[in-house]
């Protein structure tokens, strides 16, 4: 999501072009801005949703045993 996203510095600008870039299969972006208005893509789909959402109260994931790594602080001299 980019929220608040200013893409006003350099710095800014980069990031997003590196994570863009680093997509393997699909990318979708939300945003709350019109910079991204400029680009185009081969079978790049734009919808435009002017419905307004609450700030989310709760964020689900949901892991599998390759995201989990129970041996983590195993070794740690904590």
């Amino acid at each position: 999501m980019l929220d608040q996203f200013d893409p006003g510095t350099n710095e800014a600008k980069r990031q997003l072009y590196f994570a863009m870039t680093r997509v393997k299969h699909n990318l979708t972006l939300y945003d709350n801005g019109n910079y991204l208005d400029s680009i185009t893509a081969e079978a790049m789909q734009v919808v435009v949703d002017s419905q307004r959402y609450l700030p989310l109260q709760e964020l689900v994931m949901q892991l599998s045993h390759r995201d989990v790594q129970l041996d983590f602080f195993l070794f740690s001299s904590i």
